[in-house]
């Protein structure tokens, strides 16, 4: 059985990168004021995102300014005005309640059916090219950022752990007791149904028969698997046989813990979103891939290829990442970990084939643990809800909060 881990932002948050969306917008307006703050007043500033006719004097400045509220309501008491030549960008500024990149994405796709539905002030070629300028000012961000970061020990802990009988659908737990039973236990009842006699048995099986019920020996071993002391036995460990961690970021950060950790399990890494490192064997994939969406039918029916440039599905194509990954779901049971992932709409296709493949018995959550009284567990489970056709497997599959845990960040 495999482990599939799918690392989000929060993942890369965790390591103190500032890698979030806040974090990038921030930077973009603070260099915008930084240039502002040396020029004098009333004089015309312009680049390729706005245009400022006759800039205020904010010089020295009476209080501080890095973000575009600040900025803007610094203008707005003085009745000037930011001119926005892009459109997308001045959209996404206002919004205030944008926290993840999933969110920007999903307002792409809006103003993308506003201009299906002719409802918007740009057509669908000036959207995109807004849309790629913010996309390349992405890369430009997060190859400057700061990257040196503490290998998590308690991260790797989760990352090689043991398999937990609680964590799986009532399916494989039934699947996992029939091997179990086959290996260790077939032969002792094929003769203990003639004449007993002894059994030349390895010490931990023969300490095993003295706990189990020998009248119901495979329900006493499926009940028995569940207990703390099976863990003492090493003949029921359940170990992971390949570890997979599938990168939705765009840095290295998982590079950390596979490659530098020998360990039993064989261990991979996809880029399914690209590369910063390798963008020319493995371009940055930035836009929307829920092809389940209502819309999304009549966008294709549009016969117009423009409005699927930002479509993830189609871009997936470019390299053999996404090949990959089903290779990796069909040919085996596997577990899922949430890393960090927000399991918003914007993955909507490939979460929905990751959760309802038929080999897919587990989908378990490593939350944000916001402070003592408050946690994310809720709303991932409620995101990870949308990502189903079939609710009942959703039920079955994704572990309790009483079994899950906040992702540890106590570093080495």
């Amino acid at each position: 059985m495999n482990r599939l881990i799918l690392v989000g932002n929060g993942f890369d948050l965790a390591h103190g990168l500032q890698t979030s969306y806040q974090n990038f917008i921030d930077d973009f307006w603070n260099n915008i004021i930084v240039k502002l703050l040396d020029l004098p007043a009333r004089l015309h500033f312009e680049n390729e995102y706005i245009i400022i006719k006759s800039t205020p004097s904010i010089y020295p400045p009476k209080e501080k300014f890095e973000t575009y509220k600040q900025l803007k309501d610094h203008f707005d008491k003085l009745g000037n005005i930011i001119i926005f030549k892009n459109k997308f960008l001045e959209i996404v500024s206002e919004i205030r309640n944008l926290e993840n990149w999933i969110d920007l994405e999903n307002e792409y796709y809006k103003l993308l059916i506003d201009c299906l539905r002719e409802r918007s002030s740009v057509n669908i070629s000036e959207l995109n090219n807004d849309f790629n300028k913010i996309k390349n000012q992405l890369i430009e961000y997060l190859t400057k950022i700061e990257k040196n970061i503490g290998f998590n020990i308690g991260i790797s802990e989760i990352i090689f752990s043991d398999f937990n009988l609680k964590d799986f659908s009532e399916e494989l737990i039934n699947y996992i007791t029939d091997v179990k039973y086959d290996q260790f236990f077939t032969y002792y009842e094929e003769i203990n149904m003639g004449e007993k006699k002894y059994i030349d048995f390895d010490s931990q099986t023969l300490e095993l028969l003295k706990i189990l019920d020998e009248n119901n020996l495979k329900p006493s071993l499926r009940k028995f698997l569940f207990s703390r002391r099976a863990q003492n036995f090493d003949m029921l460990k359940l170990k992971p046989e390949k570890i997979c961690m599938l990168n939705f970021n765009y840095t290295d950060t998982p590079e950390k813990y596979i490659n530098l950790i020998a360990r039993d399990a064989e261990t991979d890494i996809i880029f399914i979103h690209g590369n910063l490192l390798d963008q020319e064997n493995n371009p940055i994939i930035f836009g929307f891939g829920d092809e389940v969406d209502k819309n999304y039918s009549s966008i294709e029916e549009l016969n117009d290829n423009r409005y699927l440039d930002n479509i993830k599905s189609i871009n997936y194509l470019q390299t053999d990442n996404y090949k990959r990954l089903l290779e990796l779901i069909n040919i085996d049971n596997y577990q899922v970990f949430i890393f960090g992932h927000s399991c918003g709409l914007s993955d909507r296709t490939m979460l929905n084939t990751i959760f309802e493949n038929k080999n897919c018995h587990s989908i378990k959550v490593f939350y944000h643990q916001k402070n003592s009284k408050e946690d994310n567990y809720t709303g991932l489970v409620q995101n990870i809800s949308r990502n189903f056709i079939e609710k009942t497997k959703m039920r079955d599959k994704v572990v309790n909060k009483k079994y899950s845990e906040s992702l540890m960040t106590k570093s080495l």
